[in-house]
């Protein structure tokens, strides 16, 4: 067993309609996800691949399926959700705005971080 992230609509519902949408239940019961499985999170880039949703989960997960094992995504058959956290817009434009410095630190010549 493995514990990851996943972030879901308000009401359990994944991001994403793409492989078929699936509601977690929010009270702890596990549950065997169709298709390919629970996208679930190991980083960042992980969590916000699929799209950006309110609802930020801590998943346990048993029974990788193999479809995505990427080091960013596994995909897993049984998945339940232990702990919850809303997200509201304001930490994702925070986010955003520190990735975005980042990212121009990276890029930018050394003279101008001395600025």
């Amino acid at each position: 067993m493995t514990m990851n992230l996943k972030l879901l609509r308000e009401d359990g519902r994944s991001l994403s309609d793409a492989h078929g949408a699936v509601t977690y239940p929010l009270d702890g019961s596990w549950i065997e996800v169709p298709g390919y499985g629970a996208y679930v999170a190991h980083t960042v880039n992980g969590l916000v691949r699929g799209g950006i949703g309110p609802l930020l989960v801590e998943v346990e997960c048993t029974d990788p399926t193999g479809v995505v094992e990427d080091g960013a995504v596994t995909t897993y058959r049984r998945v339940r959700v232990v702990r919850t956290a809303t997200v509201e817009d304001t930490t994702w434009r925070a986010l955003a705005r520190t990735w975005m410095l980042r990212a121009l630190r990276v890029h930018t010549p050394t003279t101008l971080d001395a600025a």
